[in-house]
């Protein structure tokens, strides 16, 4: 018994160097640990101002943007995939623009052709290169709506310049031997050559094309050249409120028409206003004077004519032909 009292002493100062050492250990790691709390809340203090900066940057921006919204009224004529039309004036849908939105956007503008609409839209592109009208919200002329902010409508679509781009595909890029230096050569001027080709491609269609494209079809018109007529046509087109027909509809369509009228002028009446929707698609709208007559009677007045112009193979082709209504309006081009 006294022997075993006299080591329990012992045993306890090794339990207690031990406990001793634990301590000490668990007091250091709460130690690093709150250093690190005290860090991050460091960071995060000095990150708090440029958070408020930024929103507050971000909220300034919204008068801005309301800023750049416009709103017109004029009468919806013609609603397709790209835009929407009225008279001397095109709204583009933004490719951006979430799809429900656009489609509730063309359902509406198609219930409001030829009616008097209120036509909300953003002005995108340089000033110096021309600007686009992007459309944002239309209803009913007269109607009052209240738009609450800039949010409401679609993000400005990127400008689109009326000049067709020239996209290079990549380089060639295999391997060539790297101790013929004059083969080297050889690679790079075949590279060259093929970087001309791709660029090479049929320059941009231009309003002196289109107008005069226009013109040779009214000319022939007056004339009732059907056969010289018809190689202005796709094989496909979007006919008036036909629908999409081939050429023989039309050429049956214009048979008839020529063979009611005896005499059939028509011209341009003022500028052709061309827009841009692809590098080998153009937009046409112009208005066009007419006269026609037979031995009951005789018509004249004047028409707004939308036609979407493509080039096919090298050669320009109506692909869509629009007119607005008129009540004494039989011409067709």
């Amino acid at each position: 018994m006294g022997s075993k009292n006299r080591r329990d002493p012992v045993n306890q100062g090794v339990k207690g160097t031990v406990f001793g050492s634990e301590t000490r250990k668990c007091g250091s790691r709460m130690g690093l640990n709150i250093l690190l709390h005290k860090q991050k809340l460091a960071a995060l203090i000095s990150f708090l101002p440029a958070l408020f900066l930024l929103l507050g940057s971000g909220l300034a921006a919204e008068p801005d943007q309301a800023a750049k919204e416009h709103q017109v009224e004029a009468v919806v004529i013609h609603v397709d995939q790209y835009a929407v039309y009225g008279p001397n004036l095109i709204f583009y849908f933004d490719p951006q623009m979430d799809k429900k939105k656009a489609a509730s956007l063309a359902r509406a503008a198609n219930q409001l052709r030829n009616r008097k609409a209120t036509i909300v839209y953003w002005e995108t592109g340089d000033p110096g290169q021309g600007t686009r009208a992007v459309l944002a919200d239309l209803y009913p002329a007269g109607e009052k709506r209240e738009r609450k902010t800039a949010r409401d409508a679609p993000a400005p679509a990127p400008a689109q310049n009326n000049q067709a781009t020239s996209v290079v595909p990549p380089e060639d890029r295999a391997a060539q031997p790297s101790d013929l230096p004059v083969e080297q050569q050889d690679v790079s001027r075949l590279r060259e050559s093929k970087e001309k080709k791709a660029t090479d491609k049929p320059a941009s269609i231009t309003r002196e094309q289109i107008t005069s494209f226009i013109r040779d079809l009214l000319d022939l018109n007056g004339r009732k050249d059907l056969a010289a007529i018809m190689p202005f046509y796709a094989d496909i087109v979007n006919y008036y409120d036909r629908g999409v027909v081939d050429k023989d509809y039309i050429s049956r369509d214009l048979g008839y028409y020529y063979r009611n009228w005896d005499t059939i002028n028509t011209s341009l009446d003022g500028e052709v206003v061309v827009i841009v929707l692809d590098p080998e698609v153009r937009v046409a709208k112009f208005v066009t004077s007419y006269s026609v007559g037979n031995s009951k009677k005789s018509l004249a007045g004047k028409v707004e004519n939308i036609w979407k112009i493509e080039r096919i193979n090298g050669k320009l082709k109506l692909v869509d032909v629009k007119q607005s209504k008129a009540v004494d309006a039989p011409s067709k081009q």
